[in-house]
């Protein structure tokens, strides 16, 4: 089992992010999830697809960093109100982010 996992994240690396966000959302209908929890995923990987595009980052997953996800949180945390106070926003006073 662990063997097709590896296989199946290694042929993941060499994918597009938008053909990795086609499989995965083919595989939760599989798996049973709800027409709502799809929609929801579909909105969410589409907003974390435009911001990559809007920064000209590469669509391929294997040029996916950690950085790239860091990112792409803060700039939501940024955009939201509802994280202002929040321990972890970064204006937050008596909280440092490095």
């Amino acid at each position: 089992m662990e063997a097709r996992h590896k296989l199946h994240r290694q042929e993941g690396r060499k994918m597009k992010v938008d053909q990795l966000v086609q499989l995965y959302l083919r595989t939760g209908k599989l798996e049973g999830k709800t027409e709502s929890t799809l929609t929801w995923y579909t909105r969410r990987l589409g907003q974390f697809e435009r911001f990559l595009r809007a920064r000209g980052h590469s669509m391929m997953v294997s040029d996916l960093r950690l950085e790239d996800g860091e990112a792409y949180i803060a700039a939501l945390m940024e955009q939201d109100g509802k994280w202002i106070g929040h321990p972890f926003h970064k204006g937050h006073e008596g909280q440092k982010l490095s």
